[in-house]
């Protein structure tokens, strides 16, 4: 796709290009901190930790733009923050030194972690089905 083809891709179907990040608010436990996950619907995971309730508000959508046929590298609005591994777009750092597999693999046992059903919006929890201890 050149770049003319993709304004015109995205003036017609900007939904191929926004996806939508479904917040689990106060889910994670880690110390006193109560941690809410942002859910990537493009990268199909764990993109967002954070304990600041701004960020939930702020932070709904990322914006994608595919590679380009003349080089022009792929592309993510969010994806310097993003902990994803599985996206190709992911480049951020785990700032808050959480696992995000190991709070993927408590949120499976707790029989949480089927996020696609949850599309019509976030989920907030009352207390945190997850306890973590800090990594070091």
């Amino acid at each position: 796709m050149n770049l003319d083809e993709y304004i015109k891709d995205f003036m017609l179907h900007p939904e191929k290009y926004y996806h939508r990040i479904i917040w689990y608010i106060n889910v994670v436990r880690v110390g006193k901190r109560k941690l809410s996950l942002g859910y990537c619907t493009y990268g199909k995971g764990i993109a967002f930790v954070t304990g600041d309730p701004l960020t939930v508000m702020l932070v709904d959508r990322v914006s994608v733009r595919p590679p380009l046929d003349d080089g022009t590298p792929g592309y993510c609005s969010d994806g310097k923050w993003c902990l994803n591994r599985k996206c190709p777009f992911s480049t951020g750092k785990n700032r808050l030194k959480v696992d995000v597999e190991e709070i993927e693999r408590g949120l499976k046992e707790a029989g949480y972690y089927d996020f696609g059903t949850y599309a019509c919006g976030n989920v907030v929890f009352n207390r945190p089905v997850i306890e973590l201890r800090r990594r070091k």
